[in-house]
């Protein structure tokens, strides 16, 4: 769905991600202009890459509004920012990535629980939406990706905490209930 607040920290740093790394940046439905006006802003219109059907752009700034191959983009990545709700948490987390979490700031803190554990085990971080600003991804998210050891620990403590058996779990669970 897009996050505005995750949109606008990472957008507003790109100059400083791209130092570093390429960037897949999936906005949600209706906000990818936006990132995109703050990228060209901030670090040049060249660098942008649109993961549309036309594949806009040459540069290492890829945008798209959502990816229906979201397994792929997982696969390749070192980092993903991410907010915690339990579906980024069991996903990432059974793939061994690890990720920096940023909860919703509203409920009652659900999505902080998501990623506790997780987070616990030295698989990401947790930040919270109000400290997780443009300064706070230039300063830290860079030197997450230029520490390779680090990044390679926190995605294997990922991996260990994840539940890659789940579906099969589940259907045990069922099946003995029928019996």
């Amino acid at each position: 769905m897009g996050a505005l607040s995750l949109n606008a920290a990472v957008s507003s740093a790109a100059r400083e991600l791209l130092r570093h790394t390429q960037v897949v940046h999936l906005t949600g439905r209706g906000k990818d202009v936006e990132v995109r006006d703050m990228v060209a802003q901030k670090a040049g219109a060249d660098v942008i890459n649109d993961l549309g059907p036309t594949h806009a752009g040459m540069g290492d700034y890829h945008i798209a509004p959502y990816l229906e191959r979201i397994d792929l983009a997982f696969g390749c990545a070192d980092l993903v920012i991410c907010r915690s709700g339990a579906g980024s948490v069991c996903e990432l987390s059974a793939l061994g990535v690890p990720a920096v979490y940023v909860p919703l700031p509203v409920g009652n803190g659900e999505q902080r629980f998501n990623a506790a554990p997780v987070v616990d085990a030295g698989g990401g971080v947790l930040v919270d939406d109000h400290d997780f600003t443009t300064r706070w991804v230039a300063r830290n998210v860079p030197a997450m990706l230029a520490d390779t050891d680090a990044l390679a620990k926190a995605g294997h403590q990922a991996w260990s905490y994840g539940i890659r058996d789940a579906a099969q779990t589940m259907a045990s669970i069922v099946l003995g209930l029928v019996d």
